[in-house]
């Protein structure tokens, strides 16, 4: 057991041989609350965060019309993918949606929540190896892969990785 040089001796022993737990003073009392609260926010982040079904939107986060894809919303999470640090986004895609072939300048994590995709990563760009990603899918797109996406179904797409990421369109 540890006590503070103000205690008393007599007080100490007292304490000791009645078996009661030490004073508790305000400032352990507010660091308790203050830890107490942090591990409630994140575990409350965790849930938000989670691989669920996506709601409709989170803590405000509204669904965009995507500034280059038409028939795409989107919505960020967490961060910015332009700027340094972590980004968290998801995608809403309307079946029948293709997306020009294009690559990233990095790592970009990707988990299907719902619906399918098909996508070709990697040259050469050949049907052959094309790839379906079904709901609960989990895959990443490596840095600089073109890669050649589509979709025949609504789906909700949520990608990840830590910016500042750029996209490049093959034809540009």
């Amino acid at each position: 057991m540890h006590y503070s040089h103000s205690a008393t001796p007599s007080l100490i022993s007292i304490e000791s041989r009645a078996g009661a737990a030490p004073a508790v003073n305000s400032s352990t009392i507010a660091v308790r609350v203050i830890a107490l609260a942090l591990l409630v926010l994140l575990l409350i982040s965790n849930v938000a965060c989670s691989g669920g079904s996506p709601p409709d939107s989170l803590d405000g986060n509204q669904w965009q019309p995507h500034k280059t894809i038409p028939g795409v919303l989107r919505r960020d999470l967490v961060g910015d993918s332009s700027r340094p640090g972590p980004f968290k986004y998801q995608l809403k895609i309307t079946a029948g949606t293709r997306v020009a072939v294009h690559r990233h300048s990095k790592d970009v994590q990707v988990k299907v929540l719902s619906g399918s995709m098909f996508i070709i990563i990697g040259e050469p760009l050949d049907p052959s190896r094309v790839q379906r990603f079904a709901a609960g899918s989990v895959f990443v797109v490596p840095a600089h892969a073109w890669h050649d996406e589509w979709w025949d179904e609504e789906t909700v797409l949520e990608a990840e990785g830590v910016g500042p990421s750029e996209t490049v369109y093959k034809n540009q």
